[in-house]
């Protein structure tokens, strides 16, 4: 993706993140989702 903006002749950033803002791909990443969401992390 970012080689698309850059070739377009956009700017590339590196910001920092939330740790819970994650992807859910999987079925586990799911799993942790619902767990952080209902509070059971940790």
């Amino acid at each position: 993706d970012a080689s698309m903006v850059e070739a377009a002749g956009g700017t590339i950033a590196i910001v920092d993140g939330d740790p819970a803002n994650l992807k859910v791909t999987y079925p586990e990443d799911l799993a942790v989702a619902e767990a952080l969401r209902s509070g059971r992390h940790g």
